[in-house]
């Protein structure tokens, strides 16, 4: 009897084709076994193999989680299977694994283009890893008491009569059987999965109690021709050099003493069998030795092997990395049958469907009986088959050149990712399945497995390529839908890129300003953005369209101007590399992850690629589907994207939610406003191709159709979805409906008395989005008095505007999205007021005091003051020490400095009656043009472009209110 301590050691028994000892009873022993490597059974002795150990640092402690992710990768070579298996996002695993690298200061696994590898320190790892996985479930198993006695066994070795004796004994304990392979035959004993096992050896006995049962003879089966056919037996050595069908011994499999040198005992003899005819067959495990004897098949590709006239072909397993071709596709249907076939007069393809859309006439008629055995491409036909008849035959014969299309579509996106060009197209794998189902049956499902265990190597080399790519992936791509686009946000970043490539073309005489921007917005920019989001890398984006956009300046002046085209060439170059950095910058402003609810169908991304990437829940209907999951914090782009209502809801981007609280999400949103029909049908894990049709939605009520702000806007608000995402967070199932139709909504209560009658007027009419409009411009227009009163005030100190220009940085332009959180972002300097922009780039501005004159007279002219000269100085120096220091700001802030700006506002005209304010203006305008990153304005022109803001923004009514108010 074998039993193991709650730390034992766990090992993994591979397969075997010929054990050379007796079938043995293993249950877990009660005494405790240290870690160790693999080991060796010889003679009831355990044998430690030393040689190879893995050094771990000291006082560290393992995380469990960690090796439990580990342990998933190492044993399916794929991250992309290992995440779907884990139900986690394939980028989270990556980031474990290489903090668990990291951690044990080793790589763990070899990632190229051919697939996932282990590396001498992964395998010692997971010989390690395993055992502590093992032993810690089976303490988890045995805490409790059970009723339950399991008894696993090996094929082939029978226990009906043991299992019988045992609950005829014990009458009240339930005995239960599982059957056990080479490869978990020893493992579930260790986890505690059985408590006895029928094992066969050999297997590794660290931890076990092994009690003999019976042995087995051992057979060689050779034919009736060969030279060993006359012997009763022979020796292991008279076999060497001899082609066998079995399998072969994968590295680690427990070998006994005398074995290490050679596959088994030389002296070891073994009793020969002969049939007719066929192939040298080494006997299974209790198989007979009867000339009708067929074997299993086994690793090494073998399909069959049967005497009395058997079919001696052998089917080996093809190389990964062969393209699958028509010789590859076997006959099936096709074969042996009398096939009908149709040409044309002229034509080259014959056709077996006679209804074929192809076949215009029926001019030539053929009938070719087909082979027996063999491909596709060993039809008998004077021509190439286009078809063959409808039904089964047509069903695998489309089926088949399906496959083979599939196979090399994976070659050609092997050979894109080589030259560092991502297609996101790669991650449709399942559609094949559902437009051919006979791939997944026989005889393709062999075919259909090998090519699908391909596609998914090369996705896991992918998926962690997209990691760094996807980002400006993504903004190239919002940036494509500009001409359609509402946001403004947008427009100006595009009219950004317009702006750039203008002042890098000034140089060039020969285009004009309307010139370089007609270019950019109809040809350069398009195309640039469109080879970046349909994942060629951005360098080589821009000068592909560089070189193009010398080729027609080429082309349309010849040899007039041979200097103009490489001037092109340089400007070009010049403009696509800094519109890499304005793409960099995008990405940077919206960097990590977020959980958003979202459509299925409205994102950047190809709905099995989204699956694949970022697991979701799903609810799909018959006029919406939703996903709600962690998403990278880029996609909010689309996410704000509006024609009629947004593409989803961005919630929280601080807590990780695992498969069942994104489903209760889901259930509990759907469940508060009354429909139990969709929280019933919402999908943990969204799988692609859908599993169920979709939910007849057709009488929904047009709130639940979408997503909005919630006030007037038509759709799911924020408000709503955080009250049933917090419930999920803390694992909390919604049962009641609290969403009141608009029909049965009570009456206001609330005392509007006092109020200016245009806010009464909306709060009757219930349009709130005009109403917070009208709120907002009355507070900024209070804002803009105070700083107006500040500003013109003698005597105001620098202090006084801070505090008065405090959350108003709207003043300054509708290019800012708010203020920085902290001023003082390097030690040494202090910011008055530290403005972003929407892309992450820092704005710095600087105050001076109001009554200090700006300008002043020179001779015959005017010049800048000592002040703002002073001022552009220190100014100029903060931009150096934050660009200095830009790496760290952009770590730990996000905020990007290298290409940060200032604006100085010193000055009112109304301080300096000897100058009027157009002369002031003026003095500062030309003055500003001589510098690149700083621009000095006074609190006059500061204030009116405020006011020409509120103009433009507030419509005549919401004016109205914003005076009353």
């Amino acid at each position: 009897m074998v039993t193991s301590a709650p730390w034992s050691r766990a090992a993994r028994a591979v397969a075997r084709p010929i054990p050379e000892e007796p079938p043995r009873i293993a249950t877990r022993c009660p005494s405790s076994v240290d870690f160790m490597s693999p080991a060796c059974a010889c003679g009831g002795r355990v044998v430690q193999d030393l040689s190879c150990r893995l050094s771990y640092p000291s006082g560290m402690d393992l995380d469990l989680r960690k090796l439990r992710y580990f342990v998933a990768v190492a044993e399916q070579l794929s991250f992309g299977r290992a995440a779907e298996a884990l139900h986690i996002a394939q980028p989270v695993l990556s980031r474990q694994i290489r903090a668990l690298e990291a951690e044990l200061k080793v790589q763990l696994f070899d990632r190229s283009s051919k697939g996932t590898e282990l590396t001498p320190a992964g395998a010692q790892l997971l010989a390690d890893a395993r055992p502590l996985l093992a032993s810690a479930s089976a303490l988890l198993r045995r805490v409790g008491v059970t009723d339950t006695f399991t008894v696993g066994f090996m094929p082939g070795l029978i226990v009906t009569a043991a299992v019988r004796v045992l609950s005829s004994r014990h009458p009240g304990l339930r005995v239960d059987v599982v059957r056990t392979t080479w490869e978990d035959q020893v493992e579930v004993i260790h986890d505690g999965r059985v408590d006895v096992g029928y094992v066969r050896l050999p297997v590794p006995a660290a931890g076990l109690s092994v009690v003999p049962l019976f042995t087995e003879p051992r057979v060689a089966v050779v034919p009736a021709t060969h030279r060993l056919a006359g012997k009763e037996s022979v020796l292991a050595a008279d076999l060497s050099g001899e082609r066998r069908v079995q399998h072969t011994d994968p590295p680690g499999f427990p070998v006994r003493r005398g074995e290490a040198g050679a596959r088994g005992d030389t002296r070891r003899r073994c009793r020969v069998a002969v049939v007719d005819r066929g192939v040298l067959l080494a006997r299974r495990p209790g198989a007979r030795a009867d000339r009708g004897h067929r074997a299993e098949r086994g690793r090494s590709g073998v399909v069959r092997a049967q005497a009395h006239g058997f079919d001696s072909r052998i089917h080996r397993d093809r190389e990964a990395s062969v393209t699958l071709t028509d010789a590859d596709i076997p006959l099936g249907p096709l074969a042996g049958s009398e096939l009908t076939l149709w040409c044309t007069k002229s034509g080259q393809l014959w056709h077996g469907d006679s209804e074929c859309v192809g076949l215009k006439q029926k001019a030539r008629e053929i009938v070719q009986v087909q082979p027996r055995k063999g491909a596709i491409a060993d039809l008998v036909s004077p021509g190439r088959v286009h078809c063959v008849p409808v039904g089964p035959m047509a069903d695998h014969f489309t089926a088949g050149l399906a496959l083979v299309e599939f196979d090399g579509q994976t070659d050609s996106y092997v050979l894109r990712l080589k030259e560092d060009v991502v297609d996101l197209t790669a991650f449709d794998v399942s559609s094949i399945r559902v437009l051919h189902p006979t791939v997944a049956k026989m005889p393709l499902a062999r075919l259909w497995k090998q090519c699908r265990e391909r596609r998914e190597s090369f996705l896991d080399v992918l998926s962690e390529k997209l990691e760094e790519r996807l980002p400006v992936m993504v903004a190239a791509a919002w940036l494509c839908t500009n001409k359609r686009s509402r946001q403004r946000t947008k427009q100006r970043k595009y009219a950004r890129f317009n702006k750039v490539a203008v002042h890098e073309f000034r140089s060039l005489d020969r285009l004009t300003e309307w010139d370089v921007r007609d270019l950019v917005t109809r040809h350069v920019l398009p195309k640039f953005l469109k080879l970046v989001k349909e994942g060629e890398p951005p360098n080589s984006a821009a000068s592909r369209v560089s070189a193009e956009q010398a080729d027609w300046a080429r082309q349309a002046v010849g040899e007039r101007l041979p200097d103009l085209p490489d001037q092109v060439l340089a400007a070009w170059t010049r403009t696509t590399l800094r519109w890499i950095g304005l793409l960099d910058g995008i990405c940077t402003a919206h960097h990590g992850d977020t959980f958003a609810v979202f459509h299925e169908h409205q994102m950047p991304l190809p709905t099995h690629a989204i699956h694949r990437l970022f697991p979701c829940s799903r609810i799909r209907s018959t006029t919406f589907s939703w996903l709600a999951g962690r998403i990278p914090a880029i996609f909010r782009l689309f996410l704000q994207e509006r024609d009629r209502g947004l593409n989803g809801l961005e919630l929280d981007s601080e807590h990780i939610y695992d498969d069942e609280q994104r489903a209760l999400f889901l259930r509990n949103l759907f469940t508060v406003h009354g429909l139990p029909q969709l929280a019933r049908r919402v999908e943990t894990v969204a799988t692609n191709p859908p599993k169920k049709p979709p939910v007849d939605t057709s009488d929904l009520n047009m709130h639940l159709r979408g997503f909005g702000y919630g006030v007037g806007d038509g759709g799911l608000s924020p408000a709503e979805c955080r009250y049933a995402l917090n419930a999920a967070l803390h694992r909390r199932r919604l049962k009641k409906q609290w969403w009141v139709e608009p029909d049965d909504d009570p009456e206001p209560t609330s005392d509007v008395a006092g109020l200016p009658a245009e806010v009464v007027r909306l709060l009757e009419q219930g349009d709130g989005a005009e109403l917070l409009s009208a709120l907002q411009l009355h507070v900024r227009r209070g804002q803009l008095r105070a700083v107006q009163e500040v500003a013109k005030k003698h005597g105001s100190q620098e202090r006084d505007l801070q505090t008065a220009l405090t959350n108003a940085w709207w003043m300054f332009g509708g290019e800012f999205v708010g203020e920085a959180v902290r001023r003082r972002l390097v030690e040494t300097i202090e910011l008055d007021i530290p403005l972003l922009q929407p892309d992450g780039v820092l704005h710095v501005v600087e105050l001076k005091r109001a009554d200090a004159a700006a300008v002043r007279r020179h001779r015959n002219g005017l010049i800048v003051a000592g002040v703002v000269n002073e001022a552009v100085g220190q100014t100029m120096n903060y931009l150096t020490l934050l660009d200095e220091q830009r790496a760290s700001l952009l770590n730990e802030f996000s905020i990007d400095t290298r290409r940060a700006s200032a604006t100085v506002v010193v000055g009112h005209p109304d301080f300096q009656e000897d100058l009027t304010p157009a002369e002031i203006h003026e003095t500062l305008r030309i003055f500003n043009s001589h510098l690149s990153r700083v621009e000095v304005i006074t609190y006059q022109q500061l204030l009116e472009r405020a006011e020409r803001v509120l103009d433009l923004i507030g419509k005549p009514e919401l004016s109205e209110i914003a005076q009353q108010g």
